[in-house]
């Protein structure tokens, strides 16, 4: 199992809500024996701002770190999307443009496998 390429987000102000939302879609790759096995996989998505570059350091702000999703595997490429709405406030981190990115993780829940991770790319914000 893998994630296909780097996850891809989008966002849109809605103005009647005052809120922002991140719709996230991830494409994951099975070989066959995992199409054949019948075991439950799970993955999440987590929202950060990066920190790199920054003066002081540290690590990135964790913004949303989502609810597990659970699916069996049905055919050797599978689509995940999630729509994760927020308000502008929770993603203003700090003085300036937010630096955003998503993280999708996909691991075999089944068999405790480890947990396979890829980052978007990161893109700036004005909030």
């Amino acid at each position: 199992m893998k994630i296909d390429s780097l996850p891809d987000f989008k966002t849109q102000y809605r103005t009647g809500f005052h809120s922002i939302a991140f719709t996230v879609n991830a494409t994951f790759n099975f070989d066959s024996a995992e199409v054949r096995s019948g075991f439950k996989y799970g993955w999440r998505v987590r929202i950060l701002e990066s920190d790199r570059g920054e003066p002081f350091g540290g690590g990135d702000d964790v913004i949303y770190d989502g609810k597990v999703f659970f699916f069996t595997v049905d055919s050797s490429q599978m689509f995940g999307k999630r729509t994760i709405t927020l308000s502008p406030d929770a993603l203003n981190t700090e003085a300036g443009n937010e630096e955003l990115y998503v993280q999708v993780w996909i691991w075999n829940d089944s068999t405790d496998g480890q947990a396979s991770g890829q980052n978007s790319e990161i893109r700036s914000y004005g909030f």
